[in-house]
């Protein structure tokens, strides 16, 4: 349990609230019908990625996770595919 509140406070505090506290939702902005994009308090580069962004996720909850890494094959690794 308290690995899991330390997951989702790291994800809430990754998102742009509005004046209500709302997460900042980008309409129009999507994959797909069934997803959505959110305003982020950090830019994506090639040193921020997706994958440096759930790595630190993984490490604030104390969970198993890479030095760093900026592609997919880092955090595999440590759950062997």
């Amino acid at each position: 349990p308290d690995q899991y509140r330390r997951l989702i406070a790291y994800v809430e505090k990754s998102f742009q609230r509005d004046a209500t506290g709302q997460f900042n939702w980008l309409p129009g902005h999507s994959y797909a019908d069934h997803d959505a994009f959110y305003e982020a308090n950090s830019r994506y580069s090639i040193l921020n990625t997706c994958n440096t962004w759930t790595n630190r996720g993984l490490k604030e909850c104390g969970q198993k996770a890479s030095f760093w890494t900026p592609f997919d094959k880092g955090i595999l690794y440590q759950y062997g595919r």
